[in-house]
């Protein structure tokens, strides 16, 4: 099974974080594998067998040989799994693990007014985003209350799928110009993902800005 080719799914405007979260991870662990995009704006994934392969019809998705997974996170301790020989990105301590578990939950299921006032999709293409509300506040201090815990004053020497998800969510404080006194090692360790190979080589891809 590990010599089967590897597709990942995603829309064709690279703008999805889940879709990223997957491709760093794919990258990161060195896997060989190959992009496929599929227009969400004209409903693409609905068509086809996507929608039937996959089961929900989003992505991310991933394709191994005749095997396929949806939904980031099931894909990304999926690759954990099927891939012991290569670089892993959760913690080996079962505590540990758990934690970046909980904060990868964590992610997918909250800060949605965050989510809403700072579209990820705004970081690449020409989108005016709504005015910030005090909820979207709230919920910005509370994310960055989370990553200076989690930080303990230094970033762990490897980062993990949770270190990655947490940056990739900071970059939408970073991008909208939200206020960040005081988080300096915050904005450091989201600074020093977003440089990564793995993660500036999907910043580069190039983006239709309208629908095809």
């Amino acid at each position: 099974m590990a010599a089967a080719e590897l597709v990942l799914y995603g829309d064709v405007r690279y703008t999805s974080p889940w879709v990223l979260s997957v491709w760093t991870a794919l990258r990161e662990k060195g896997l060989a594998f190959r992009m496929a995009t599929l227009d969400l704006q004209t409903g693409e994934n609905r068509r086809g067998d996507y929608a039937h392969a996959t089961l929900t019809g989003k992505v991310p998705a991933l394709r191994h040989g005749d095997h396929w997974i949806a939904e980031s996170l099931a894909i990304l301790e999926y690759l954990e799994e099927a891939f012991p020989d290569r670089l892993p990105l959760l913690p080996s301590e079962p505590f540990a693990r758990a934690r970046d578990r909980q904060i990868l939950s964590w992610l997918r299921s909250d800060l949605f007014e965050l989510r809403r006032c700072m579209p990820f999709e705004g970081i690449f293409l020409p989108l005016p985003p709504p005015p910030l509300t005090s909820q979207a506040r709230a919920e910005a201090n509370r994310l960055l209350a989370v990553v200076a815990h989690r930080l303990g004053g230094a970033p762990a020497a490897r980062p993990t799928l949770a270190d990655f998800d947490l940056a990739f969510t900071l970059r939408r404080l970073v991008h909208y110009g939200f206020a960040l006194g005081g988080y300096e090692a915050v904005v450091a360790f989201a600074e020093a993902i977003w440089r990564r190979p793995a993660v500036q080589a999907w910043v580069s891809q190039p983006r239709p800005v309208a629908a095809s």
